[in-house]
């Protein structure tokens, strides 16, 4: 009975791998399959020794003892094996694939071992050490065979992205933040807060025993940490995306958090209190970040600067005038808490994502006028094309990127933005007679600007593995030898 238990949960996870046998571009699923697959096996192992056992002592303790470890192996394999195969049951959608790549390189740049599942669901979130689990129940049962291979399958983790915005690519700018939380789950990242937490922990005490006995205070003490260490992650997450992404994370995250009305933290009750800071904070915080990001402002009276910069000023202006005024109902100690450990994340976190990123403001800086002039002029703006005449601007027959650059993904995304956001993305005309509330075209260009950007960054990813392949053949060329 048991080992037919098995063979169906084998025969289910061989169904499931069937549909990806062709496909290279799904390591993290492969991974769990992979380590169903040892369970599944060892635990047939176990079984048959079991049974061995009980076949040359049927006593009736020994039979008690037989069925009581079955019961727990079998209860222990459907928590841990269940789950697994409903998240390599579930891929990512169509018009997700295009970031499945770039943002499967930011997450191994923090975590070289790590491997990304996208997953549609209800939100967007990330799931860490999805193999823990079964490594867990490996060293239970005393398996270290089993134990030393599932250590050595890569670290698997779940990225949710709600479903209903499966196309919406802009938005995606938020998964750097759920990447991002990789980074603080490191040791550097989790040490931050520990070490910060631990400097002030007589103060929180005191904090908590104002109005309370000890017992009480100690269990409010408890609390009261997890929740600052929650708003820590947030506000860091906030911070390690835009190193990450650039310009186009405080859009996108408006957008997608902006609906749900959560802008205060000012109520302890309401939802989501103990795990988010308001949305307020965060994005006054998230906007600052952009300083350096910006170009020095022209002050020239023949009005120079390029339109871009002109949009994305007058963007995050109105983005800010937005905004309410955040009422921090936050105590004192709390406040230099978060202060003193966001201080600190210059000094370590940030400095290796900026690296890891690959993406950083001056490149950003070059690139948007060139993302904006080639969506003005309908052209996907995948690649940076310089001047190709012997002795042009950015050329030279020596030059080792040639006469062409893929434009980075992150720019695509923050310079698609903000072409949409200065309404330059409407075939319609400027008003409506008479006026609605709700532009009727809006819809329509939404998606049209958000085809361009899929598009787009598929080109590039694609023209960055050419570009790759290339320079991995460049010393079989003759005339380079």
């Amino acid at each position: 009975m048991s080992l037919s238990r098995i063979a169906r949960y084998e025969a289910h996870v061989e169904e499931v791998a069937h549909g990806y046998r062709d496909r290279e571009d799904v390591p993290g699923i492969k991974a769990i399959l992979l380590a169903v697959r040892y369970v599944l096996s060892d635990t047939k192992r176990v079984l048959v020794e079991l049974a061995r056992e009980y076949a040359e002592d049927q006593t009736d303790k020994l039979q008690a003892t037989f069925e009581g470890r079955i019961g727990a192996l079998l209860s222990s394999l459907e928590t841990e094996l269940h789950p697994l195969i409903d998240v390599a049951s579930h891929v990512h959608g169509r018009d997700l694939e295009v970031l499945v790549a770039p943002v499967s390189r930011l997450a191994r740049g923090i975590d070289p071992n790590s491997e990304l599942i996208f997953e549609p669901g209800d939100a967007f979130r990330i799931q860490h050490k999805r193999l823990r689990g079964v490594i867990k129940l490996a060293q239970v049962n005393g398996s270290a065979d089993l134990e030393a291979a599932l250590k050595g399958l890569p670290t698997v983790a779940v990225v949710t992205y709600p479903a209903p915005l499966d196309a919406d690519v802009l938005l995606h700018a938020v998964l750097a933040h759920e990447i991002a939380h990789l980074a603080l789950s490191s040791p550097p990242g989790n040490r931050i807060m520990r070490d910060v937490l631990d400097r002030y922990n007589d103060r929180l005490f005191a904090e908590c025993a104002h109005d309370a006995g000890t017992t009480t205070a100690n269990l409010q003490l408890v609390e009261l940490k997890r929740r600052l260490q929650n708003w820590f992650q947030e506000f860091a997450c906030d911070r390690l995306a835009v190193a990450m992404v650039g310009p186009s994370y405080p859009f996108a995250l408006f957008d997608v958090e902006g609906p749900r009305s959560r802008w205060l933290q000012r109520d302890p009750k309401s939802p989501g209190y103990d795990t988010h800071p308001g949305l307020a904070w965060r994005m006054r915080l998230t906007l600052q970040y952009l300083h350096d990001w910006l170009p020095a402002e022209h002050i020239d009276t023949n009005d120079s600067e390029h339109a871009a910069w002109k949009a994305l000023r007058h963007a995050i202006n109105e983005l800010t005038s937005m905004l309410p005024e955040e009422e921090n109902a936050l105590s004192q100690v709390e406040n230099d808490v978060l202060d003193d450990a966001l201080s600190q994340l210059t000094d370590t976190v940030i400095t290796q994502m900026i690296l890891t990123a690959d993406y950083e403001p001056g490149l950003f800086r070059r690139e948007l006028p060139v993302v904006w002039d080639k969506l003005a002029a309908g052209i996907p703006p995948a690649e940076w094309i310089f001047a190709r005449q012997e002795g042009g601007d950015g050329w030279s027959p020596d030059a080792p990127e040639g006469w062409s650059k893929p434009i980075e993904w992150q720019s695509i995304l923050a310079g698609a933005y903000v072409y949409w956001l200065a309404g330059r993305c409407s075939e319609a005309p400027s008003f409506e007679s008479p006026p609605t509330p709700w532009r009727r075209d809006a819809v329509p260009e939404w998606q049209r600007i958000n085809e361009m950007v899929r598009g787009s960054i598929e080109l590039s990813e694609l023209l960055r593995a050419l570009k790759g392949a290339r320079d991995s053949l460049h010393e079989l060329n003759p005339g380079h030898a």
